[in-house]
């Protein structure tokens, strides 16, 4: 607490909780100790129960979170889909603060969306997110199949698809104002609108809030930008999240086939197969904004003689640990256009190869299988070629694990697995007066389960590669 010192107490009470609902009831807090790294570590005891904590100051900064009980309520498909609709949509609008759990099936609304307004937290109870289904089931009306508009709620594990805009108002398959999105997935949704409409994202069209762990596949925005997901406004945040095979055609200007952001963050997201009427392919970026650790790859465009896969059109866009590879217009491979003064392109791999004094490389990521999907990289310049962030420290890759393996993090979305790396190192030292001299070296493993994968290095004994490597090995 500020202006406190060491041996300071204060009696603290729990505060009214944000929602400012009568079903919730503080049951308790959890006590953290603050590293110096940000790493919250809770303190022994703890969670407490009570409505007031007896606080002493120390010397370790310490963080308390209020718990809160969180009302339930379950809804099942019973009835017909747009039964099933207006009931979810009833249990959505009762409670100002609940956990609303969806069984599988799937849910309609007749030209309208489904509201989220309160502070809920609408849940997906089944494995799979595709067994529990949102959408709109007509083609005429508000297109979106959710808005979510506050910021303490949250949307898991559900699957919302088969949207189409044809009137002229914008769509997609989630707006989002305000609160999260996580472990969703968007699927073959559109807008297709006649006119032109400049609100980005035919998956995930972003106000505000937070989407993560979330897929857009197959959606489209043919009038404008953001095939797969948008980002209109500072405070975005589109985390650990795959737009493939989306796209933005139909109009000559269309941009951001995977990917439109003018604000926000985008942070370890892969971006596959995508298509744009014009530039940014992949990803267009269109004002303040963050990439960071994303994989760019295999996104092209039809009839535009330039572009790119990655397009920094204007403001103070950064590009950061990104590989952005294999990206092609007509007139062949074109990964990163920088086209703002004020673009920031750092610790990237992409053709062409940017300013080598940030870390940037254009070399092959040596992906593991990418005709299956499988973007993850093998032993290349992009191995720990990375400028570390401090969001590191609690974030993982898209794979789920670490985001930091080695001593630097790699480029890209995915943190290349060591575990099953046998390094080994030789000394060859000279003396008598001899300064240079040749080794021979057989690598051999044995019991080893098919063709082991290795390599050579050649390190001077000063730090640099002034030794040389001869033969195929």
């Amino acid at each position: 607490m500020l202006g406190l010192s060491e041996g300071d107490a204060r009696t603290l009470t729990a505060p009214e909780h944000p929602a400012d609902s009568d079903e919730a009831t503080c049951t308790g807090y959890r006590l953290y100790d603050i590293a110096a790294d940000g790493t919250r570590t809770e303190v022994d005891g703890s969670p407490f129960s009570g409505t007031t904590c007896d606080y002493v100051h120390g010397t370790t900064r310490r963080a308390l979170v209020w718990q809160w009980n969180m009302p339930e309520e379950t809804v099942e498909a019973t009835g017909t889909a747009l039964e099933d609709g207006a009931a979810l949509q009833a249990a959505l609008d009762a409670h100002k603060y609940a956990k609303i759990s969806v069984g599988p099936g799937d849910y309609r609304l007749s030209g309208r969306a489904f509201h989220i307004r309160n502070a809920v937290l609408l849940r997906g109870t089944a494995s799979d997110p595709y067994l529990t289904k949102m959408q709109v089931a007509t083609s005429t009306g508000y297109e979106y199949a959710v808005v979510v508009s506050n910021a303490l709620a949250k949307v898991e594990n559900l699957l919302f698809s088969n949207l189409r805009s044809m009137n002229g108002k914008s769509a997609g398959a989630v707006r989002l104002w305000a609160g999260t999105v996580d472990h969703c997935i968007a699927s073959n949704s559109a807008n297709v609108v006649s006119g032109y409409l400049n609100v980005p994202g035919g998956g995930f069209c972003m106000e505000g809030g937070t989407v993560r762990n979330s897929l857009a596949i197959d959606c489209q925005h043919g009038r404008a930008e953001g095939g797969g997901f948008g980002l209109r406004k500072a405070g975005c945040l589109v985390e650990n999240c795959r737009a493939i095979r989306c796209n933005s055609e139909g109009y000559d200007s269309a941009r951001g086939g995977g990917i439109a952001a003018f604000a926000g963050t985008v942070r370890n997201c892969l971006v596959a197969n995508c298509r744009s009427q014009a530039s940014g392919f992949g990803i267009y970026l269109g004002g303040s904004v963050t990439v960071e650790n994303c994989t760019v790859v295999d996104c092209t465009t039809k009839k535009s003689a330039g572009g790119s896969g990655i397009e920094i059109a204007s403001g103070a866009a950064t590009v950061r640990n990104t590989i952005a590879w294999g990206n092609k217009n007509v007139n062949g491979i074109s990964d990163i256009a920088l086209n703002s003064v004020r673009g920031i392109v750092e610790a990237c791999d992409s053709v062409p190869q940017f300013d080598v004094r940030l870390g940037n490389v254009s070399t092959d990521p040596g992906f593991t299988d990418p005709a299956s999907g499988d973007y993850t990289i093998g032993f290349s310049a992009c191995v720990d070629g990375g400028v570390y962030q401090g969001w590191m420290n609690s974030i993982c890759d898209l794979a789920g694990g670490n985001r930091v393996k080695g001593p630097e993090p790699d480029m890209g979305c995915y943190e290349r697995d060591v575990s099953d790396e046998l390094n080994c190192s030789f000394v060859y030292e000279t003396s008598g007066g001899v300064d240079s001299g040749e080794i021979s070296l057989v690598a051999t493993v044995d019991g080893a389960k098919g063709k082991p994968v290795y390599n050579w290095y050649a390190i001077g004994q000063d730090g640099t590669t002034n030794a040389t490597l001869r033969g195929e090995e």
